[in-house]
């Protein structure tokens, strides 16, 4: 056997009767959000300090590569990469894709979360902590000039949605349009949903730049079967129901990737179901205050409207949760691995 020439000032550590692991791959991370909804609460810390942070814990779980999802300051995810790379901080490979491309008032869309004139959306996004969360596309000219844009400022891949609208999940329960128009939604919030023509100008015109495109699945099987038609590069989550052979098919023969996400869907129930398991103190570590506080709260409110029926999508979403675990998740991951890429 070769011996290997080992450096000076090289640090040895002695791994007898441990086991010795290729570094991880996360395929699916949001590093500067905190594990609750912090919009509002820009000024708690800086946005690197949570990059630091979420890399640190990242690093300490086993994971040497990221694949990066949006978040707040979208764009700011740039310069962290590449002072990682540097050596500046410690943190793991990041790929990243920046701002999601929308739909006006679609899923990711600034102007679903801030309810105002363009002229202001820009200015109230810096102050809730939101921009560079996505950019609304209008047409395939907007669509082509956007994907310029953010090849400019060093995206690894683009990310955008399936079609699929709000009401998706929940289309055949009645009243269920009038409970959130009554809450004061707008109804173009309701009614948004990714044009089937925006999706394959995402598609045409990020393949062109030698970018792959990776949708956030809207809820369905339906909408999961649009994005692999239409020939994404992956899709995020995991339907509410049975994917067929055909989408399958689909997906093997146009080499697509499915990323399920499904522990969070399991987290997120167990949560919900179990509230002394967010009392958890490896939870009150990872998830520095007020952040904690914040998702203690933002978890007694859902359960209250879970528990009264007050929020349709939740309600119907929760109640699916046992048949989600038991019986569409098992379903679709034993078909998926006959020869899906997962």
């Amino acid at each position: 056997m070769k011996q290997l020439t080992i450096p000076k000032k090289m640090e040895i550590l002695d791994v007898r009767s441990m086991y010795i692991i290729p570094g991880l791959i996360d395929s699916h991370v949001h590093l500067a959000q905190p594990g609750v909804d912090d919009y509002g609460r820009i000024f708690t810390e800086s946005i690197t300090k949570k990059y630091i942070r979420h890399s640190h814990q990242t690093i300490k779980s086993g994971v040497t590569t990221i694949r990066n999802m949006p978040g707040a300051y979208g764009y700011s995810i740039f310069k962290f990469r590449n002072k990682v790379n540097k050596g500046k901080y410690i943190g793991p490979r990041i790929l990243a894709s920046g701002p999601a491309l929308s739909v006006p008032y679609g899923y990711f869309s600034l102007k679903r979360f801030i309810p105002a004139p363009s002229c202001l959306v820009n200015i109230l996004s810096y102050i809730f902590g939101a921009h560079g969360l996505s950019i609304d596309v209008l047409n395939p000219n907007d669509v082509k000039k956007t994907i310029k844009r953010l090849k400019r400022k060093g995206v690894d891949f683009i990310k955008t949605t399936t079609p699929g609208t709000l009401l998706s999940l929940i289309d055949d329960q009645p009243n269920s349009r009038d409970y959130y128009i009554k809450r004061g939604v707008n109804s173009q919030v309701i009614d948004a949903n990714m044009n089937i023509d925006i999706l394959s100008s995402i598609i045409k015109y990020a393949h062109d730049e030698g970018l792959k495109v990776s949708t956030h699945l809207i809820c369905l099987p339906e909408n999961f079967k649009e994005a692999a038609e239409l020939g994404v590069d992956s899709i995020e989550h995991t339907p509410i129901g049975y994917i067929d052979d055909e989408t399958f098919d689909i997906m093997r023969d146009k080499n697509i990737y499915w990323v399920p996400t499904a522990y969070c869907y399991f987290n997120w129930y167990n949560l919900i179901t179990y509230p002394e398991l967010y009392e958890n103190d490896k939870i009150k570590e990872y998830i520095p205050k007020p952040y904690y506080l914040i998702g203690k709260k933002s978890l007694n409110r859902q359960r209250e409207e879970i528990k009264n029926r007050i929020d349709p999508n939740w309600s119907h979403f929760y109640s699916e949760m046992p048949k989600f675990k038991e019986e569409y998740f098992p379903y679709n991951l034993k078909n998926a691995i006959k020869g899906l890429k997962l």
